[in-house]
């Protein structure tokens, strides 16, 4: 039976663990996904000014 405890209590862990990471990934989705928009933005503009063009 202490087993058993041991395992639940483990369980326990794990979930408010998950649960704690999902409730930050939550919180700061929002600037995550605008701060990659940015940088892929970005990378779309420098990349496209620094393509040769006499490629003959």
């Amino acid at each position: 039976m202490k087993e058993a405890t041991g395992e639940v209590s483990m369980t326990v862990v794990t979930l408010v663990a998950i649960a704690v990471i999902g409730a930050i990934l939550a919180l700061f989705w929002k600037p995550i996904t605008e701060k990659i928009q940015n940088l892929w933005s970005n990378g779309e503009t420098t990349t496209n000014t620094h393509v040769p063009t006499d490629l003959k």
